[in-house]
């Protein structure tokens, strides 16, 4: 399973290295509305990404595989470490 992550920042994006933990935002659809979940991801290796298409021409991609993902429901909850999830083995595609 892939998901794309926001980093939070441009800073975070260029930071973001194996065995390195970077956060970011996962936007998904629930049906009615967007839940935005702010994470916390140690991140796997890297490898190369090709994008899709030409659409995003100003975004930048990473990919990572294998990274430990810990989902919390706000910023805040994040600062204070109580997520709501940890998964394992997840592969992220970091964009920013």
């Amino acid at each position: 399973m892939a998901i794309e992550v926001k980093a939070l920042d441009e800073d975070e994006f260029e930071a973001a290295v194996p065995n390195e933990c970077v956060c970011g935002t996962w936007t998904q659809h629930t049906g009615k509305e967007l839940k935005t979940t702010y994470l916390y991801i140690r991140l796997g290796n890297r490898v190369p990404y090709k994008k899709v298409s030409g659409k995003y021409a100003e975004t930048q991609f990473k990919k990572f595989l294998h990274c430990t993902v810990e989902a919390y429901d706000s910023l805040e909850d994040l600062d204070a470490g109580a997520s709501t999830n940890k998964d394992y083995g997840i592969d992220v595609i970091l964009w920013c």
